[in-house]
């Protein structure tokens, strides 16, 4: 039983961390192409850290059985979409 709940567990801690009220602040940059370029590639590596996690998390649950199967990118960007929206609001 402790494994079919590892991708739901694994899932809500991501979400549970991205929305924390103890969270490091979050700045939104709807432009990170007008940063210099040492400081775009930080932000554009930290952002690749989140999509990779998720993705992984995705297939994992995929090759469990606990997810039907999906586009594992276009589901990560989506939800990292909402997270990013839902943060204004928190």
């Amino acid at each position: 039983e402790a494994a079919r709940n590892d991708t739901a567990a694994a899932i809500s801690t991501f979400f549970r961390r991205s929305l924390a009220a103890d969270r490091p602040p979050t700045a939104v940059l709807g432009d990170v192409d007008v940063l210099p370029e040492a400081p775009r590639a930080h932000v554009r590596g930290l952002e690749a850290q989140n999509i990779d996690l998720l993705r992984k998390l995705l297939r994992d649950g995929v090759s469990r059985g606990q997810l039907r199967p999906h586009d594992d990118e276009v589901a990560a960007q989506s939800i990292m979409g909402m997270i990013s929206w839902a943060l204004p609001s928190i």
